[in-house]
């Protein structure tokens, strides 16, 4: 009787075989198998037309098709369960009559990476039947796109390069600096007795004048009138001026006129500054206090005064003879600090810009 059931059983799962179709109409997803390896998907859809995908695990049991007259359903068999490594369960008994062969539980959809899945729980044994075809393993889900990293912020672009400044137009410095450094000197020639020398470039004393200068043109911005605080230096003679207006020293004399040629004053060389915007001159050495005679006198005093752009400032000495005093009157000669000394124990005077408004 034994054997006459199982034939039954047989005869019905090879009919059932040829004559029940292929793919199962309305398989569940099995549950999920243990843990697999691999980062567990999201379920995938079980069986070829609806199950869910399981998630990845070990491997189950395999499916039961055992189904009962009445075709219900039967849950996974003994040997069912989810595939291998990130493998779907399989999908639950077909329909209708004979023992439905396992649904194939097709691999579920790609699923993004998670953490480790947790097993699947073993699938409950199927209806009495005979042990149906295990279900075909599941593809594993795709491996999840690992997570990208967060976007950095991006640089800021470099500050523009600021244009280049334009070239200032000359300054009340630059506007000054043709006068900072005029220099007039007057060297010595032959000696003479009396710490006197003959002016260079005489040969005799012959008591005919003298004469030497040198002419600048004041720079700055067209009518502009500038204050220029000069600062005067040298050694000379002394020398009598006739009316003027007396500075700080008194020496520095704004005006007034020279003795003319064949006076004692006139032979007592002077040195002079004049302007022509404003029209004005200034003697430098300008004495009337102190009697003349064969002395030098050191310059080093600073004055203010105005000239005008453009203006052509001229520095001149003149003397009504042909000879001058030595700088060697002195021992050590006359010299004032942080200009040049005397050329060949000569007379000189050097102008220096110490301001310029």
């Amino acid at each position: 009787m034994r054997g006459i059931v199982l034939s039954a059983f047989v005869i019905a799962i090879f009919t059932g075989c040829l004559s029940a179709p292929a793919p199962i109409l309305s398989g569940s997803a099995g549950t999920s198998g243990g843990s697999g390896p691999g980062s567990a998907g999201d379920t995938g859809t079980g069986g070829i037309t609806s199950g869910s995908a399981g998630a990845p695990g070990s491997a189950g049991m395999m499916e039961g098709a055992g189904g009962n007259a009445s075709g219900a359903a039967g849950t996974g068999g003994t040997d069912t369960g989810a595939g291998g490594t990130s493998t779907g369960s399989g999908g639950s008994g077909g329909a209708a009559g004979t023992a439905g062969s396992g649904g194939s539980s097709a691999g579920g959809a790609a699923g993004t990476a998670g953490t480790t899945g947790r097993g699947g729980t073993t699938g409950t044994g199927g209806m009495a039947g005979t042990t149906g075809p295990g279900g075909t393993t599941g593809a594993g889900g795709m491996a999840g796109a690992a997570g990208r990293g967060g976007v950095g912020g991006t640089v800021g672009p470099g500050g523009a390069t600021g244009t280049a400044g334009t070239t200032g137009t000359g300054g009340t410095a630059s506007a000054c600096a043709p006068v900072d450094g005029l220099r007039v000197d007057d060297p010595c020639g032959s000696l003479l007795s009396g710490n006197a020398c003959l002016h260079k470039g005489k040969t005799t004393d012959d008591g005919t004048p003298f004469s030497a200068m040198k002419a600048v043109t004041m720079g700055g911005t067209t009518g502009t009138t500038y204050q220029v605080k000069i600062h005067f230096r040298g050694v000379t003679e002394p020398t009598h001026i006739m009316s003027g207006t007396p500075g700080t020293p008194a020496n520095f004399l704004t005006g007034g006129t020279r003795y003319p040629d064949g006076s004692q004053e006139s032979t007592y060389q002077q040195w002079r500054l004049t302007t022509t915007n404003p029209n004005q001159h200034y003697y430098l050495n300008a004495f009337n206090s102190v009697g003349l005679a064969h002395i030098v006198e050191l310059i080093d005093y600073d004055q203010t005064i105005p000239i005008a752009a453009g203006a052509t400032v001229t520095l001149d000495v003149y003397d009504g003879n042909a000879h001058e005093i030595s700088n060697t009157v002195n021992t050590p000669p006359l010299a004032p600090s942080g200009v040049p000394g005397s050329m060949s124990s000569g007379q000189f005077m050097q102008l220096n810009v110490d301001g310029c408004n």
